[in-house]
């Protein structure tokens, strides 16, 4: 669910911005539920011209949300943006499997976006290419239909499908002889929605709470604030683990006896005395099929709270709570090739 857009960092001209963050009710937030302030330099040749900043809201798997915020001074420098409402209901969810006792959250990160930009990008979740091998199909050129690619998106019906024809004269021999007729939202078939942003915040991220998450909760702990997170919002570093951070993980949990502890959680749950929710080949444990069922899904929630028990993390990011926002650095890295790409 959080990949997000951390996997998405390209080169290009860095923009740093100075950013403090203030609660809700403080005097000096001029009533903003968030205050990112600061100013920005690029580091390249291209200048930020024609941008404005927006947050970009992961509104589901294979969609995001932008949503312009208010911008004092002139962006990209000596700006202040002020977020005054909270996210849009697409962009809340759980950022745990736990059925109760979780708040729903919303992840945002400070885009840099053309003025013209689309309220939501999608992304498709199903690719097909069919081959033809040179199908006439009654052109005046006499071209013939060599592919179709198509990339759509299951349950948006609204949304519909980009497709890509690729045309060919007989007995061509190079691609720089054919032509390619599309149609459709050619923003489906970006494989990186990162792609569609002139920029956007590389290490941070914005949280917001829809309510508060309680001491020992699977996302008070995913956020790292174990003991607790108020309603709201918030900034976090965002760091993904490095491979051996990763394995040191997985020998935290492993050490712990966490596979152990889940079965425990699980047996007490159910009646049930199964010694580890570890499956191997032989195992007939019914979580261990190879098809989805309840009982799988119930192993994978007390994993989530075993983890938090035992002390071990959760996934493979690391969110760290900015407590000093004032000495926070926000980093929007700007292609130099590459403007929204609408």
């Amino acid at each position: 669910m959080y990949r997000g857009l951390t996997s998405l960092i390209r080169t290009g001209s860095v923009l740093a911005f100075g950013v403090w963050a203030m609660a809700c009710g403080d005097p000096s937030s001029a009533e903003s539920m968030l205050s990112i302030s600061g100013d920005a330099r690029s580091g390249g040749a291209r200048a930020a011209t024609g941008l404005s900043a927006a947050l970009g809201f992961r509104a589901s798997g294979h969609s995001i949300d932008i949503v312009d915020v208010p911008v004092h001074g002139s962006f990209p420098a000596d700006f202040r943006v002020d977020i005054y409402e909270p996210p849009p209901p697409a962009a809340l969810a759980k950022a745990s499997r736990q059925a109760t006792g979780e708040p729903r959250v919303a992840l945002a990160y400070l885009t840099a976006v053309n003025s013209d930009h689309p309220d939501t990008i999608y992304v498709a979740d199903e690719v097909r290419v069919t081959p033809f091998a040179c199908k006439d199909v009654g052109r005046a050129d006499k071209f013939c239909l060599e592919t179709r690619s198509e990339w759509c998106l299951t349950g948006y019906t609204d949304v519909g499908c980009y497709v890509e024809n690729v045309f060919c004269p007989v007995g061509w021999t190079s691609e720089d002889q054919c032509v390619i007729e599309s149609k459709g939202n050619r923003a489906l078939a970006a494989g990186d929605i990162g792609e569609y942003f002139a920029g956007f915040s590389q290490n941070h991220q914005i949280v917001y709470l829809e309510e508060a998450a309680p001491k020992g909760s699977v996302t008070a702990a995913w956020f790292g604030r174990p003991d607790g997170i108020a309603a709201g919002y918030g900034l976090y570093e965002v760091r993904q683990l490095s491979a051996k951070e990763q394995a040191k993980a997985a020998v935290c949990f492993e050490e712990s006896g966490g596979f152990e502890r889940t079965a425990e959680l699980f047996n007490e749950a159910h009646g049930t005395s199964y010694p580890t929710v570890r499956c191997d080949k032989s195992s007939d444990m019914p979580f261990c099929s190879d098809e989805r069922n309840a009982e799988r899904d119930e192993v994978d929630r007390l994993l989530e709270l075993s983890h938090v028990e035992l002390g071990c993390p959760l996934g493979n990011l690391e969110y760290t709570p900015v407590r000093d926002p004032a000495r926070a650095r926000i980093s929007i890295v700007i292609d130099p090739e590459k403007p929204l790409a609408f």
